[in-house]
């Protein structure tokens, strides 16, 4: 068996069903299906119960675990050469296996492989939000950009480029890495180690997954200190280095800024001032330090930032890289 499609899901009844349904209608046959009914409290496990399709494997937990360890549990139940990542609550389109397949077989290289996504709102409130435009507008150009290997693995450096629902790895790869057991982000925990070991990410440029955006997502639930605390984690090695930096600057003034800034400093991180393409000048303060224009970094190499601009993310890091500065060395992210 070539493919082992696995999906962890917890009290999806409202999309369970559409997301199984478009799973087997892959042009693709010779797959098998491990669901991890991760303890719902609704009717999902009645909803997976009424499938008769001995390609379904599906193991109902009485209790919930946490995504990582439901995945980690579903993994040992795969058989697949390969393993294709299912969001519980996202659409597969039809020839995705069919295309990813194909794609890995004839890249020994690589040991995991993306597609391109497109995001679709939960609902028409959804469809209105802000969150949903800038999801749209910014997150879905910008993980559907990185194309080539160096590109994936830059990008990772900065934040989670790679959408965890359009995965396929190499069985014997994800066996050996496995999920950690983190609150959010176990997904690009993952990538992040894949391509520190110096292992290759590929990407098949055609849209094959979309993936819903609803308002209560785990990253939309999740508070800020969570957020900052596993991000800082996952970077622990490259982040304790940076901080020896003696002048770093923050790029951004706003809220998640503000955040940053606090986590930061907790942590002993001292933070020289900001950056801010429209909020600068002489008399600027923000959270009791100097604001400056980026345009000063033209002129002052010694500066090391940290970006806190969530949509701006990738045009910072072109500017910067544009006037000399290195991913990693001289610039970083907590995202």
């Amino acid at each position: 068996m070539k493919i082992s499609a696995l999906v962890s899901t917890y009290n999806n009844e409202d999309v369970i069903k559409e997301t199984i349904d478009s799973v087997l209608a892959q042009t693709y046959r010779d797959f098998e299906l491990i669901i991890v009914n991760d303890g719902s409290t609704d009717n999902t496990k009645l909803i997976i119960d009424r499938y008769d399709d001995p390609r379904i494997k599906a193991i109902h937990l009485e209790s919930n675990i946490g995504i990582p360890n439901a995945l980690n549990l579903g993994l040992e139940h795969c058989d697949g050469k390969y393993i294709v990542k299912i969001d519980g609550d996202d659409i597969q389109h039809p020839t995705r296996f069919e295309k990813q397949l194909s794609f890995m077989e004839q890249n020994p290289q690589y040991a995991m492989s993306k597609c391109c996504i497109e995001y679709f709102p939960n609902d028409e409130d959804v469809a209105q939000s802000i969150r949903f435009k800038n999801r749209k507008k910014y997150d879905e150009v910008n993980k559907n950009r990185n194309k080539s290997p160096e590109e994936i693995t830059n990008s990772l450096m900065l934040h989670c480029s790679v959408p965890h629902t359009t995965m396929i790895i190499r069985n014997e790869i994800i066996q050996k890495y496995k999920y950690n057991n983190l609150k959010i982000f176990e997904d690009y925990d993952l990538f992040y180690r894949l391509v520190q070991d110096n292992l290759q990410i590929g990407h098949l440029d055609e849209t094959l997954v979309s993936m819903r955006v609803s308002n209560d997502s785990t990253t939309a639930l999740t508070n800020s200190e969570t957020y900052l605390s596993v991000a800082y984690q996952i970077k622990e090695k490259l982040l304790t280095e940076f901080k020896q930096n003696k002048s770093i600057y923050i790029w951004g003034t706003g809220s998640f800024a503000r955040d940053l800034t606090l986590f930061l400093t907790a942590k002993g991180w001292v933070i020289t001032g900001y950056l801010d393409s429209y909020n600068f000048g002489d008399d600027k303060q923000f959270e009791g330090r100097p604001v400056y224009s980026p345009e000063v970094l033209k002129e002052r190499k010694d500066y090391k930032i940290m970006i806190a601009a969530s949509t701006g993310l990738y045009e910072i890091s072109a500017y910067l890289n544009s006037i000399g500065y290195t991913i990693g060395k001289d610039y970083v992210a907590l995202k």
